[in-house]
């Protein structure tokens, strides 16, 4: 394990965690288990509604979830998107699993604690007795005996081997970690004239990086909502509340802002935006005496200046005929040109960037100032702790051939018109709506998709799944422009009945490799065939009669369809002279 504890958990996608540790540096840790990943040996979870987890019925939300597990125990920096803890070190994760055994199992001997202390979920069924002679066996290995004692009855080195215990058969198993930010503590002071970067200000960053994060992160959907100006596609309220039922919470410029300096732990008033707005700040060009109080002003000619002096986390101010805004600056592009993050009346939460002379830059609307929060006004950590990633400073367009979570442009608009073309769709079935815009649901049809055709899931649209979708396509069209006899794959009912319940986009290939490997595990008609799961890049077949059954490693290239057409074919001829032959016996060999 690093020495460095985990101050900030900045995404988790699949087997993948990305950490900030306390020296400034970013990793990842991969694969292993889940335990290591999030440096809890103990598999501790707080359950919360809309979690990866379809097992879990639990109501409240996230953000309570995370509070419950923070006031529980020492050291939880935040929680997975199965509601697993993550916490700052594995020491901290192993005294809270001890902590746990002490509160709520003194009473309970190790058989007895099993059952209420693992349970089953997602991750499968639980054999508590082969649980507990893991635990027993630890014991004996460390010289102590946890037969037939209550966890209260036991000293401080047999709880210590109660919990190693635990973790052996939690399955704990270190995976590798990939460093893709060195540390900058030594870069925390700058050198005398050099100017300061959003880094030095892990304060206002926060603003910044929370309102990211609540926003666009966390998986809610979300639109502008202002009570006074009904619009279609707008909410009635600026509360972050859904009134008119279409999915979307609503949310104006200034309860976006409210959001990022609450969550950054700045002392903002009330529970909610209900009295914060951009009067709160100011009125056309004149900031309020609250505004200046809590903010250091930077001026409009200095705010407007590309490539300026402004940092992550600064409140942008603007004025003009259709009344005031504002947003929370993200960085300068590499034309020096001002990127902000609000919520716009035409779409909701988004990522602007300025262009000189354009909308934001006296076309419509002006920047008439910015505000820096003062130290002081910080009362609490962040909400998810730690500073802002530094911004990237290449223009916001992401080279063609990488398109990534968050991206917007012609680019992911073309990616998503072609994985409709080959009916690739979101989580939910759907499919993507053509905005441009690389949210959530256009992630999950690029992982649909990576999974189905071999490819590395991950995610992003690099430049293999994006020429893998041009192959798709072009082989897609010479199909429509002349069509092919039909092959034995094609015209094999059980090929069609794989091709029914796999996901869709999956190809040929695909579909006839299933169809083979459930044949030759016995499961060779398609009245045989029960259900077909997919999930974590394999294809688990399951037959109507018992015990027949084939997993299928979908992450290994497909067999040409000729190569497996031979073996269908093949198949066929000796299932037919299989029926022949019970014919000729049942006919008593004429």
């Amino acid at each position: 394990m690093p020495d460095q504890r985990i101050v900030r958990l900045v995404s988790t996608e699949g087997k993948n965690r990305t950490l900030e540790l306390e020296d400034g540096s970013v990793v990842v840790r991969s694969e292993g288990s889940v335990s290591w990943r999030n440096n809890n040996p103990g598999n501790l979870k707080f359950e919360f509604a809309g979690s990866a987890d379809r097992t879990v019925t639990n109501t409240r939300t996230r953000e309570d979830a995370l509070a419950s597990a923070q006031h529980r125990f020492q050291g939880v920096v935040d929680l997975d998107q199965w509601g697993n803890a993550v916490f700052e070190s594995y020491e901290a994760g192993r005294a809270a699993k001890i902590q746990l055994l002490e509160r709520s199992h003194a009473n309970h001997t190790v058989e007895q604690l099993l059952p209420s202390y693992s349970r089953a979920d997602y991750s499968g069924q639980t054999n508590h007795s082969a649980q507990a002679a893991a635990i027993f066996a630890e014991g004996d290995r460390q010289g102590v005996d946890l037969r037939s004692k209550t966890v209260g009855q036991m000293s401080q080195a047999e709880r210590a081997a109660l919990a190693d215990g635990i973790r052996r058969f939690e399955g704990w198993q270190a995976g590798e970690t990939q460093t893709i930010r060195a540390p900058t503590s030594a870069q925390a002071t700058p050198a005398a004239g050099q100017q300061a970067t959003s880094l030095d200000h892990p304060g206002s960053a926060a603003i910044y990086s929370e309102a990211r994060r609540h926003f666009f992160d966390e998986g809610r959907h979300y639109e502008y909502g202002r009570p006074d100006a009904p619009r279609p596609g707008r909410d009635a309220s600026r509360l972050e509340r859904d009134l008119d039922g279409d999915g979307r919470l609503g949310v104006d410029c200034s309860a976006f802002v409210w959001r990022g300096l609450k969550n950054a732990g700045y002392d903002v008033p009330g529970n909610s935006a209900d009295g914060f707005t951009t009067s709160t700040l100011f009125n056309g060009s004149r900031t309020t005496a609250y505004a200046r109080e809590h903010f250091d002003v930077t001026s409009a000619s200095d705010a407007r200046r590309p490539g300026g002096n402004l940092q992550q986390g600064d409140i942008l101010m603007f004025s003009g005929a259709g009344g005031q805004h504002v947003g929370i600056f993200k960085g300068y592009d590499a034309q020096g040109r001002i990127q902000f993050i609000g919520s716009q009346s035409s779409s909701g939460p988004d990522e602007v960037t300025i262009k000189p002379g354009g909308y934001w830059d006296g076309g419509t609307m002006n920047i008439v100032g910015a505000l820096r929060a003062k130290p002081e006004f910080q009362v609490r950590a962040p909400q998810h702790g730690g500073d802002a990633l530094p911004t990237r400073t290449e223009p916001t367009a992401q080279p063609t051939n990488l398109l990534l979570h968050g991206d917007r442009g012609e680019g992911v608009r073309t990616l998503q018109q072609q994985l409709n073309q080959l009916g690739v769709r979101d989580a939910h079935g759907k499919p993507l709506t053509e905005d441009g815009r690389f949210g959530d649901n256009t992630r999950d049809a690029v992982r649909s998709y990576q999974q189905t055709h071999g490819l590395l899931v991950d995610g992003k649209a690099g430049t293999q799944t994006l020429g893998s979708l041009r192959e798709q396509l072009r082989a897609s069209q010479e199909q429509v422009q002349a069509p092919q006899r039909q092959t034995p794959a094609e015209a094999d009912p059980l090929v069609k009945a794989v091709r029914e319940r796999m996901p869709a986009g999956t190809t040929p290939e695909v579909a006839a490799n299933v169809a083979l490997q459930a044949k030759q595990s016995g499961i060779d008609s398609a009245e045989k065939l029960h259900s077909i799961t997919v999930q974590d890049g394999k294809a688990y077949v399951l037959g109507t009669t018992p015990g027949f059954r084939a997993v299928v490693d979908m992450q290994q290239p497909a067999p040409p369809l000729e190569q497996t057409n031979a073996q269908l074919l093949a198949s066929q001829a000796a299932q037919q002279q299989n029926v022949q032959e019970e014919q000729r016996v049942a006919m008593g060999g004429r």
